[in-house]
C-alpha cells in the first residue's frame, strides 16, 4: 500500500519532520488513586498500623521520627519555614502483606505508562516514610539523585484523617495538583513525577498526612535524559501550522498513529507511546494556532483483481492470493471521531483528499484488517476486497469547521452545530447559521432528509428571524413534507406576524394538492400553540385555514384519481379529523 504521489510542499514536509522528531512518549507527572486491600505496614516500635491511621498511632510515629531537612545545594539544612514535616528511614519500615505485591505492581504499571516507559524497565525502592501534621508543608523543591539511576519520584498517602497537603508539580509553565488525601480504609492516592520537576506539598489543613516514598530508577542503568520536554517543539508546530493555514494545500491534516487501537477503544486516554506524545505536541499547537484536532478511525476499502497462482502443483486449480494485482476502486474516509475531552462529535464520514494523509509512508507495508473474495461468477473472474481501518489524528482550521464537517453532508453539520449552541455567543451561532442556510441544496434533485427538524429547531432559538424567513421561503416551501411540523410551529412565532402569513399563504397555495394532510396537521399545531395568543395571531391562521378549506375540493378530486380506494377514504377520514381540531380551536 504506498501513499498518493502528492506535492505537499515545504511547510507539510517540515511538520512531518518535527513531528517524527518526537520519541519520547509520556507526560512528566502521572497520578490517581486506586481502591485495593491495604498493605500491612509496620515500623520499628509501632504496631501494625490499622487504617485510617488514629491518633494514637500518628503520636507513636513522630516519636520515633526525625524532623525532615531539605537540601540547598551539596549542603543539608534544617528550616521549619521552608520544610515542616516528620521522617522515617525506609530501613525501619515494613510493607508486606499477600495483596500487596500485586497492588504496587499494578500502580508501577500505571507510573511506568504515564512516565513514558515499558512497565519492565522503571524499578521503585523505598525512600522515606514521611509524616505531615496540621500546618505541615514542603516549599517548592526539585528532588536530587538518591540512587545510582534515579529519574523519578513515587509518593503513596495511607488513609488518615487529614484534609489538605496537595501535591503541585510544575514542569515549564504547566502545573498539575494532585489531591493525595485518603479517608477510606482501602483508598491509596498515588503520585509520581520526573526527579527534575519543581514540586512542594501544600500545607495540610486539617488532620495529618503519611506519604510512603520511592525512588523510581531505570533498571538497565542508562542515562536519565530528563523529564519531556515538548515546549520548544511545540512553539515550531504552532508556527507549523499556522503557516499551513495560510498557504497549506490541502484542508486537513491526517497524521496515522503508530499503534493499533479498536474503534471502540480509540480514545486520547488510550494513546500509546510515541503517539501519546504526538497527540499532546500537536494538540496543544493545534489549540494555539486557532486549529481543531480529534482522533479519527481511517477507513480504506481497495478493490481489485487478487493475484492467482496456476501453480501445476495445485492440480490445475487457480489458488487465489491476498494481494490485488488490478486496482479498481479505492475508498478512503474518516469515521468514529473522538474530541479530546473524550466527546464524539457528529461529523460522520468525511473523505480525505489527495495528501491530506501522512506522514508520507505511513501506508507502506499495512496488513489489511479484512479481506473479502468473491469468486468466480459465471464468465465474471474473482474479485478481492481489502478493508484497512487505522488510527489518526485530524486536524484542520477552527474557522473552516464547519466547511469541512458540511462537505460530508449538511445533516452532520447540522448536528455539530447544534452540539456548539451553549458553547460560543449569539453572533457566533448566528454566523453559523448564515453559513448553514446558504449551503442548503435548493434543487429538487439534491434535497434528502438533511436534519431539517433540528436546523428549524436552531433558527427559532436565535431569534434571528432574517435569516429563519429567507430559509423558509427559500428551502421549507419548496421541499415541504410535513417531517417538521413540530419544529414549524415553534419557529413561526419567532419570525413574526407578516412572514407567518406570507409563508402559510405560499406553503398553501404550493403543496396543499400533495400534501393536504400534512399542512392541516401543521395549522393544527400552530392553532395549539397560539391558544393563549395576541387575536392577530388567531385571525392570521383563521386565513390560513379559510385558504386551505378553500383548496380540499381540488385536493379530494386529486386524490380521488391518485389514491386507491382505501388510501383516498383514510385521507378523507384524516382531513375530517384535522378541519374538526382546527374548528374547535378557532372558536
Amino acid at each position: 500500500m504506498n501513499n498518493q504521489d502528492f506535492d505537499h510542499g515545504p511547510i507539510t514536509g517540515r511538520l512531518i519532520d518535527l513531528l517524527q522528531s518526537v520519541d519520547r512518549p509520556g507526560d512528566y507527572c502521572v497520578g490517581g488513586r486506586l481502591y485495593e486491600p491495604m498493605p500491612q505496614v509496620t515500623l520499628n516500635g509501632v504496631e501494625t498500623l490499622s487504617f485510617p491511621v488514629p491518633q494514637a498511632q500518628i503520636d507513636a510515629l513522630i516519636d520515633i521520627a526525625e524532623r525532615a531537612p531539605y537540601g540547598k545545594g551539596t549542603t543539608t539544612l534544617m528550616d521549619t519555614a521552608v520544610r515542616d514535616c516528620w521522617q522515617i528511614d525506609a530501613d525501619q519500615v515494613h510493607v508486606t502483606g499477600h495483596t500487596w505485591p500485586d497492588t504496587f505492581e499494578k500502580i508501577m504499571n500505571l507510573v511506568s505508562k504515564g512516565l513514558g516507559f515499558d512497565k519492565e524497565q522503571l524499578g521503585a525502592k523505598m525512600y522515606k516514610l514521611l509524616v505531615y501534621r496540621e500546618g505541615g508543608f514542603f516549599a517548592a523543591h526539585r528532588d536530587t539523585e538518591k540512587i545510582p539511576g534515579m529519574i523519578a519520584t513515587l509518593s503513596l498517602s495511607l488513609p488518615t484523617l487529614g484534609e489538605g497537603g496537595e501535591l503541585a508539580i510544575c514542569h515549564g509553565d504547566q502545573e498539575t495538583v494532585f489531591n493525595m488525601s485518603a479517608r477510606e480504609p482501602s483508598e491509596l492516592p498515588y503520585a509520581a513525577f520526573y526527579s527534575d520537576c519543581l514540586h512542594e506539598a501544600r500545607p495540610v489543613t486539617k488532620g495529618h498526612r503519611i506519604s510512603l516514598v520511592y525512588n523510581l530508577f531505570i533498571r538497565s542503568g542508562k542515562k536519565w535524559t530528563g523529564a519531556p520536554d515538548y515546549t520548544k517543539l511545540t512553539d515550531k508546530v504552532k508556527a507549523c501550522l499556522a503557516d499551513w493555514k495560510d498557504h497549506g494545500k490541502t484542508d486537513k491534516i491526517v497524521w496515522l498513529l503508530d499503534h493499533s487501537y479498536t474503534e471502540d477503544g480509540l480514545s486520547f486516554d488510550t494513546l500509546k507511546g510515541t503517539d501519546a506524545a504526538v497527540a499532546r505536541v500537536l494538540g496543544e499547537a493545534a489549540e494555539n494556532a486557532k486549529c481543531d484536532m480529534h482522533a479519527a478511525v481511517v477507513y480504506i476499502r481497495e478493490t481489485g483483481d487478487p493475484e492467482i497462482d496456476y501453480d501445476p502443483a495445485w492440480g490445475g486449480e487457480p489458488m487465489i492470493g491476498s494481494t490485488i494485482t488490478e486496482l479498481y476502486a479505492r475508498e478512503e474516509h474518516l469515521e468514529n471521531w473522538v474530541a479530546r475531552d473524550g466527546s464524539h462529535p457528529p461529523f460522520g464520514e468525511l473523505s480525505i483528499a489527495d495528501g491530506e494523509l501522512i506522514p508520507l509512508d505511513a501506508l507502506e507495508d499495512v496488513d489489511p484488517d479484512e479481506e473479502e473474495l468473491e469468486d468466480y461468477m459465471g464468465n465474471s473472474g474473482p474479485t478481492l476486497d481489502l478493508i484497512y481501518r487505522l488510527a489518526a489524528l485530524v486536524v484542520w482550521p477552527k474557522a473552516k469547521t464547519l466547511e469541512i464537517v458540511a462537505s460530508g453532508g449538511i445533516k452532520n453539520a447540522v448536528s455539530w452545530v447544534a452540539t456548539q449552541r451553549d458553547k460560543v455567543s449569539d453572533a457566533e451561532m448566528r454566523h453559523l447559521l448564515s453559513k448553514l442556510a446558504d449551503r442548503w441544496p435548493t434543487r429538487k434533485r439534491d434535497y434528502r432528509d438533511y436534519n431539517l427538524p433540528e436546523m428549524l429547531r436552531l433558527l427559532g432559538t436565535t431569534g434571528n428571524a432574517d435569516i429563519a424567513t429567507d430559509f423558509l421561503d427559500r428551502i421549507v416551501v419548496n421541499h415541504y413534507g410535513g417531517s417538521a411540523n413540530a419544529s414549524l410551529a415553534i419557529l413561526l412565532p419567532v419570525v413574526g406576524l407578516e412572514t407567518a402569513r406570507g409563508f402559510l399563504s405560499s406553503l398553501i397555495k404550493k403543496c396543499m394538492l400533495e400534501r393536504p394532510k400534512e399542512i392541516l396537521s401543521l395549522l393544527t399545531l400552530i392553532a395549539q400553540n397560539l391558544v393563549q395568543a395576541e387575536l392577530v395571531w388567531r385571525d392570521m391562521l383563521r386565513e390560513a385555514v379559510q385558504s386551505a378549506v378553500l383548496n380540499l375540493r381540488a385536493v379530494l378530486e386529486y386524490s380521488s384519481k391518485t389514491f386507491s380506494h382505501e388510501g383516498y377514504r383514510r385521507l378523507l377520514t384524516q382531513v375530517c379529523k384535522f378541519s374538526r381540531a382546527l374548528t374547535d380551536l378557532l372558536r
